[in-house]
C-alpha cells in the first residue's frame, strides 16, 4: 500500500488570523489516489466546538463529503507544524483515525503566541505558515509515497517608504524623532513614522495610517547598512484598522549603531525602509493551487524523495547558447585547443587549458600559476585524485558556467573537485543537485561527504532530512552499516532526532 504526504503553504497567514470572530480556513481540496481515490482538505482553526481557543491554533484533516472511496477508512495519520531555519517539526501528533465521509480527524496544536509572536521568524518566514500531513492505511506496508503541495495565498498589497534620520548618532534617550516620508509606491497613502529612543537605548516605532479606503494594515522596518543590504529590524505582530497606529520595538540597539557607526550610520545618518502591507477589501481574493509529484517541491528541504526504486534525478537545466557570445567563443577556443598554455594531468589522460581561465575561475589555480610553485615552472598540474570524467566536467564548467548530464556519483566527485580548487559556484551547484536528489538510500553517503568537507549547510540539510524521514532511514540497511563505521555522525543524527524530531 502507498502512503501520501501533503504540504500546505499558507501565504500571508497572519492577515487571515486577525479575524476577531475566530479564524477557520480550509486548504484547497486534494485527491489521494494511493488511498482509493479519496478527497481531503486540511483545516486550520482557532475554535473548537464553538469555544474560543485563545492560546492555540489547531490543525486537522477533513474528508470530503463526496469522494469515490469506501464509506469508512481507518488511517494511520500524522499532522505537523513545520518551522523554518532548519526545516524541522515544531509539534506533531501521530494517531489512528476512523474516517467516514465528511469526518474531521483529531487535531494537533501550536501555541498561538509562538506562531504570531515569540517564534514568528521560525513559524512565519515572509508570513508563510507551513504544515504537513502524512497518512497511511492501517497495517499496510509503505512501498512508495505520493507527494502533494497545496498553496493558499491571501491577496495583500504592499507599499514601501524610505526615510532618513539625520544625525542619528546624536539622538537623546527619551526624545521623539519624527520622520515624515512620502510614498514612492502609491499616491493614496498619507504616511509618516515616529521613532523614539528609550532611556534603555531601545528604539520604538509608531506608524499611524489614516486612509479610509484601507481595511487593515501592518508594517515592518528595515535598516540599510553600508554594503547596501536591508536588514529587518522590527515588525508589527498585529494587523491594525485604518486610523489606528502600529507600535513595535526595533531589535537594534542605539549602542550597537553607535559602536558600529561606519556600518549603520555613515555620516551620522540612519536610513530606514518601511514596508506597509494592507488590504482594501474586507475579504481579499484568495489564490489556491494544488501540485502533485516531486518536481514542484524541489526547493523544499523536507520534501526530498524517498522512493527507493526511482532512478530519476533532477537535472540542472541547460542554458541556451547563442553564437558569437563570450561563452560560445570560450567554448570554441577550449575545444580547438588553441593557445593553450596549461595541462591538467590525471593518471590516464592529459587535458589542455588556458591559465587565464583557470586563474580567473579558481583561486587555487591562480596561486599555482602566479607563485613559485612547481606548476608554474612545468605548466602541468597533476591531479591523481580526480578521474577523467570529473576533470572534463570541471573544465567544461570553468569555461561555460554550466553543467551537463549530471548524475549522483558525478555530482559528488565534482563537489570534491570544486572544494579542492575553491570553485565556489560549482560547489554550490553540485550541493543544490545533491540536495534535490536526496533519498533514504543515499542520505548516509551525503552526510559523510558534507562532514568530510566541513560543509555546515549541507550537513544540516541532510540531518534535517534524516530527522523528518526517521524510521525510513533508521531501519534501512544503509543506516545499519553507517552506524558501525561512523559512530559520531550517527550519534549527531540521533541527538537531533530526539531533540527536534517526532516522538
Amino acid at each position: 500500500m502507498n502512503g501520501f504526504t501533503v504540504v500546505w503553504r499558507f501565504e500571508n497567514f497572519s492577515y487571515y488570523w486577525q479575524k476577531e470572530d475566530g479564524a477557520e480556513i480550509n486548504s484547497p481540496e486534494f485527491q489521494v489516489n494511493a488511498i482509493t481515490g479519496t478527497k481531503w482538505k486540511l483545516k486550520l482553526f482557532g475554535t473548537t466546538h464553538g469555544f474560543r481557543m485563545e492560546d492555540s491554533i489547531g490543525l486537522c484533516l477533513q474528508r470530503e463529503e463526496m469522494d469515490g472511496g469506501p464509506d469508512c477508512l481507518v488511517l494511520d495519520l500524522e499532522l505537523a507544524f513545520i518551522i523554518s531555519g532548519r526545516s524541522l517539526v515544531y509539534t506533531s501528533e501521530r494517531f489512528l483515525n476512523n474516517f467516514r465521509k465528511g469526518d474531521n480527524s483529531d487535531a494537533v496544536y501550536a501555541m498561538k503566541d509562538d506562531v504570531l509572536s515569540q517564534m514568528r521568524e521560525a513559524f512565519l518566514p515572509q508570513d508563510v505558515l507551513t504544515v504537513r500531513c502524512r497518512m497511511w492505511e492501517l497495517d499496510s506496508p509503505v512501498m512508495e509515497e505520493e507527494q502533494c503541495l497545496v498553496r493558499t495565498i491571501i491577496g495583500i498589497e504592499r507599499a514601501f517608504f524610505l526615510g532618513t534620520v539625520e544625525n542619528a548618532n546624536c539622538l537623546v534617550p527619551g526624545l521623539k524623532k519624527v520622520v515624515h516620508v512620502s510614498s514612492s509606491s502609491t499616491d493614496k497613502l498619507s504616511f509618516f513614522m515616529t521613532i523614539r529612543l528609550t532611556d534603555e537605548g531601545k528604539f520604538f516605532v509608531e506608524i499611524p495610517l489614516r486612509c479610509e479606503y484601507l481595511k487593515l494594515f501592518t508594517a515592518k522596518v528595515m535598516i540599510l547598512d553600508n554594503f547596501g543590504n536591508w536588514r529587518l529590524c522590527g515588525q508589527s505582530v498585529d494587523w491594525k484598522k485604518s486610523g489606528q497606529t502600529c507600535e513595535f520595538p526595533l531589535n537594534v540597539l542605539f549602542e550597537t549603531l553607535v559602536s558600529d557607526k561606519r556600518l549603520y550610520l555613515p555620516k551620522g545618518a540612519m536610513t530606514l525602509k518601511c514596508e506597509i502591507s494592507f488590504s482594501v477589501v474586507a475579504d481579499p481574493d484568495r489564490v489556491e493551487t494544488v501540485d502533485y509529484g516531486f518536481d514542484m517541491c524541489q526547493n523544499i528541504q523536507w520534501m526530498a524523495s524517498n522512493n527507493e526504486n526511482s532512478n530519476s534525478l533532477h537535472i540542472i537545466p541547460r542554458e541556451l547558447e547563442f553564437p558569437g557570445t563570450l561563452k560560445s567563443d570560450l567554448v570554441a577556443l577550449y575545444k580547438e585547443g588553441a593557445l593553450c598554455d596549461a595541462k591538467l594531468c590525471t593518471e590516464t589522460e592529459m587535458f589542455l587549458a588556458h591559465k587565464t581561465v583557470l586563474c580567473a575561475r579558481s583561486p587555487v589555480f591562480k596561486t599555482m600559476f602566479t607563485s613559485d610553485m612547481r606548476e608554474r615552472a612545468d605548466e602541468c598540474v597533476n591531479i591523481p585524485d580526480l578521474d577523467d570524467d570529473t576533470v572534463r566536467k570541471m573544465l567544461h564548467f570553468l569555461y561555460t558556467d554550466t553543467l551537463e548530464d549530471l548524475q549522483w556519483d558525478g555530482a559528488k566527485n565534482l563537489y570534491f573537485a570544486a572544494d579542492k580548487y575553491g570553485i565556489v559556484s560549482l560547489k554550490q551547484k553540485c550541493s543544490s543537485f545533491l540536495k534535490h536528489n536526496l533519498q533514504t538510500s543515499n542520505c548516509c553517503d551525503l552526510l559523510l561527504l558534507a562532514d568530510m568537507h566541513n560543509d555546515a549547510d549541507l550537513k544540516a540539510f541532510v540531518l534535517d532530512y534524516i530527522v523528518l524521514q526517521d524510521q525510513q532511514v533508521f531501519l534501512s540497511s544503509e543506516w545499519e552499516m553507517f552506524m558501525k563505521n561512523h559512530v559520531h555522525l550517527a550519534a549527531e543524527a540521533y541527538t537531533m532526532y530526539f531533540k527536534f524530531g517526532k516522538t
